[in-house]
């Protein structure tokens, strides 16, 4: 790995340090002061498998930020580095305006920090199911709305679950962030009860339900 980049990191230093300014100019123009790196993920597998049609591998960083105009205001930022193969990183390192690979992408996400309870992690669920009965049908109802809005523009999101909901009760408003991936399909999705569940917003008798699922919920817990 070169001086110039983060042990056992793929960004450079000067990409996710403190202090460093992030400028965007879409959806609108704004500038993000960096406050501190939350955490760095990888998607890397072989020459193989692109050859076999697999999307671009990627690093994603994560990191906490502040406007540059209003301190007050904090976002969350996520950059995503096209990286190489496994197997390649031996080789000299090349790093242009586009990243690690040439011609490869790099690509900036802000989301401003939202008021209201995160409704989970990939480890606790309890945020959700604390709220009070009342609360979590209002939840369920808003998820399916902006869930079903997502499908309909064709965006579908991967490997998420309660870590990527925000649920404000005073304004009835559901707020869905920081999915690390996800597909855009040209064929629309259909809303699907089994969305739930897969969420963690209503739960299934056991962890074998939907091999054997007929659509009937008077089993379920809400």
């Amino acid at each position: 790995m070169e001086p110039w980049m983060e042990p056992c990191s793929w960004f450079r230093k000067s990409q996710v340090a403190p202090g460093t300014v992030i400028s965007l100019t879409s959806p609108t123009r704004s500038s993000w002061r960096i406050i501190s790196k939350r955490n760095e993920k990888e998607v890397q597998m072989s020459e193989e498998a692109v050859q076999r049609g697999s999307r671009p591998f990627f690093a994603a960083a994560k990191l906490l930020c502040q406007n540059e105009r209003d301190s007050r205001k904090q976002a969350l930022t996520r950059i995503y580095q096209q990286i190489p193969w496994t197997g390649t990183e031996v080789e000299p390192v090349h790093y242009d305006d586009d990243g690690l690979v040439p011609g490869g992408y790099l690509t900036y996400l802000v989301w401003e920090i939202v008021p209201g309870v995160r409704l989970g992690d990939s480890l606790d669920v309890s945020p959700f199911w604390e709220l009070l009965r009342e609360q979590r049908d209002a939840a369920r109802t808003a998820f399916v709305s902006g869930y079903s809005q997502m499908m309909t523009l064709g965006y579908y999101p991967m490997f998420a679950g309660p870590r990527n909901l925000v649920w404000n009760g005073e304004t009835k408003t559901l707020y869905f962030i920081g999915f690390l991936e996800w597909k855009l399909e040209k064929t629309e999705y259909k809303w699907d009860m089994t969305f739930l569940p897969e969420y963690d917003l209503a739960k299934a008798p056991d962890y074998k339900w939907e091999r054997v699922w007929n659509g009937d919920t008077s089993g379920w817990g809400f």
